[in-house]
């Protein structure tokens, strides 16, 4: 493996000095000091926190769990995730009601005990008559001192810096487990958020009354979108029945039995099943032992620090798909390169990234128009599928693939849909883009329009699997306009061809290209799926070949340019919380052998039946289901 660096070289900090100055690293040193400080106070302070409160409720019977990005570190550290001083806990609205009660009945009875050192902001008074916020949070009484070493450290006011964090808690409600229902529902919600955001701002915009939580910056970004007009027909609507509406669609479906869960009330969290919190297990963070849901994979993996023998096993399988790929290029003289995390890993890591389980390649748009022309005639058939929107043409992406016949790769974003899903290698097609940055800004503007255009109409087509009527639906009013409505707007984007899509994408990319073929005077080319990534000719070609593990690739002729625009300083490693490869399902290769989050108890036949089971009312179709990562707003595109 190659030599990791991950320091500042001599050169670069001799450069840094000679323009920004001498003691420029002196300055940075001591604002980074004075930012740990502040973050070691704020995490002092939520961890004294969440000691009294985790008692309190032990105490109540009111359960909570750590959701979000903190289960992240409660899973790679048992502790904050480097540089994070934030804590999300979520709470079912029974729970919270409890709490809450509990709260206000002992506040009474004993002033300042238990609470001395925090108390509860909820999101509205008992009666509804005060609109407090819209989601409840835990805060101290007192700000913390920022010290270090015993001694208070000081703002650039001289003035001793002081820190006052807080800890949300997001309120989940049940959520329809029905598809089309659960679908209604959130665009009811969406729309009754947005109606919140706006009555909340037009009154900071037209009555000058600024959210003490938002930063001068966001503050005045959110007064420039709002004209004085539209800030002052907002604040004229009730805030206490908007207020109500959030509240009371949020709970509509909590007297029902459902296994989805959700926070709907503020932004929305990931819709998670019931059977994933569990009795919520209490682990490690901080010193203190929280409770977090018995599947925390929901919000955070666990990370890769080593390649282990499974995904060695499946790095393999993606080196004889690229030496399939290489071969069939020297025999129709087509000129490739690796690009993405493989050449990452070749230059920082030798070989793979060591929890990476794919390879990247890249392609000019004219070889790539001419291997998805030509391989198909040259590529061993048995055992390898050429994956186009011509071969295939129920695949979501905007790029193609070479599969492993007789292999399986599932995610959660490809369960549900109907094509070929064997362990693959990525094409991405790469296209000449304008000199100047103006034109590069517009040209990438209006093809990522072309992608997201396609993107939406992906995403709503969905199978006959996914939109069943979930057995556990109640039947009435609410689930009859659930399922007219759903139909009509699935009817419309299965009328949509993702031919088309896929010509319009690809009209709007190669606008260039025939220019820069001829002419040759541009000089930059650009991928744009499955994220927009761009390097100049002259750093691409002429091509090099190298040994990647065991076998003989191409990569660009000068790699650490590529690199150095699409990550930064791409010789740091990452934290570990940030050492994750794909989330796997299920994967196997043609012996049968693999993994995934199926195999936690079923052997490798088994679980492909139950991948099966789930798909076998849902016929082959000219489109795609929606999935959960669409549910939540994701990318749509597998890389």
């Amino acid at each position: 493996m190659a030599t990791i660096h991950t320091v500042r070289t001599d050169q670069e900090q001799e450069y840094i000095n000679a323009t920004l100055g001498e003691h420029i690293s002196d300055i940075q040193s001591f604002q980074n000091l004075k930012d740990a400080a502040a973050i070691q106070a704020k995490r002092h302070c939520i961890l004294r926190i969440m000691k009294e409160f985790d008692a309190f409720c032990e105490e109540v019977g009111a359960t909570y769990f750590l959701m979000g990005d903190v289960l992240k570190g409660v899973v790679s550290y048992g502790d904050f995730a480097p540089g994070a001083c934030s804590m999300d806990v979520g709470m079912m609205r029974k729970d919270y009601v409890k709490f809450w009660r509990a709260y206000e009945s002992r506040a009474d009875k004993k002033k300042g005990s238990p609470f001395a050192y925090w108390k509860v902001e909820n999101y509205h008074d008992d009666g509804g008559r005060h609109v407090l916020r819209r989601t409840p949070r835990l805060i101290p009484r007192k700000a913390e001192p920022v010290t270090f070493q015993g001694d208070p450290v000081y703002d650039g006011n001289t003035l001793p810096m002081m820190v006052k964090p807080f800890i949300s808690i997001s309120i989940f409600d049940n959520t329809p487990d029905d598809f089309f229902t659960r679908k209604k529902f959130y665009r009811q919600m969406q729309r009754r958020n947005a109606l919140y955001t706006k009555a909340t701002q037009g009154r900071e915009v037209f009555f000058d009354k600024p959210d003490p939580v938002l930063t001068p910056e966001e503050q005045a970004e959110r007064v420039a979108s709002m004209s004085s007009i539209r800030a002052f027909a907002y604040s004229l609507i009730p805030l206490r029945f908007v207020s109500w509406c959030v509240r009371t669609r949020a709970r509509y479906y909590n007297k029902q039995q459902t296994e989805c869960i959700c926070s709907v009330q503020g932004s929305r969290s990931k819709t998670i099943l019931r059977s994933d919190l569990g009795s919520c297990t209490r682990r490690p963070f901080g010193g203190l032992m929280l409770r977090c849901p018995d599947t925390p994979d929901t919000w955070a993996t666990e990370p890769v620090m080593e390649t282990t023998p499974e995904l060695r096993r499946l790095q393999d399988n993606a080196k004889e798909i690229v030496s399939e790929i290489d071969r069939v290029c020297q025999v129709l003289g087509i000129e490739y390169f690796a690009c993405g995390g493989t050449m990452l890993g070749y230059v920082r890591h030798g070989g793979f990234i060591p929890w990476d389980d794919d390879i990247d390649l890249g392609m000019f748009r004219a070889d790539y128009e001419r291997f998805k022309a030509e391989a198909g005639a040259v590529i061993d058939s048995e055992r390898f599928f050429l994956q186009t929107r011509e071969t295939d043409p129920n695949i979501p992406y905007l790029f193609s693939k070479v599969r492993m016949n007789g292999t399986t790769y599932l995610t959660d974003y490809n369960i549900d849909r109907q094509f070929h899903k064997g362990i693959c290698v990525d094409i991405f097609p790469f296209d000449y883009i304008p000199n100047g940055h103006g034109d590069q800004k517009s040209f990438k503007k209006k093809v990522l329009a072309a992608s997201k255009a396609h993107n939406r109409i992906v995403n709503r087509q969905y199978s006959p699997a996914m939109t069943a009527p979930a057995p556990t639906a109640k039947r009435n009013l609410d689930f009859l306009i659930a399922q007219i409505n759903g139909k009509l707007l699935a009817r419309r984007y299965w009328s949509k061809s993702l031919n088309d899509t896929q010509a319009a994408y690809d009209a709007a990319a190669t606008t260039y290209d025939v220019r820069g073929r001829e002419k040759g005077d541009l000089k930059y080319v650009a991928s744009f799926v499955p994220s927009y990534t761009m390097a100049k000719v002259t750093d691409l070609k002429p091509f090099q070949r190298v040994d990647f593990e065991g076998i003989q690739i191409n990569i660009p002729r000068n790699p650490q340019a590529f690199l150095r625009m699409q990550y930064g300083d791409y010789l740091v490693m990452p934290y570990p919380h940030q050492r994750a490869g794909h989330d796997l399902l299920l994967w196997s290769d043609e012996d049968g052998v693999g993994g995934g989050r199926l195999l936690a108890s079923d052997t490798i036949q088994e679980a492909e039946a139950v991948a099966e089971a789930h798909l076998e009312d849902a016929p082959i179709q000219e489109t795609q289901s929606e999935t959960t990562a669409e549910i939540e707003g994701l990318n749509s595109q597998e890389s």
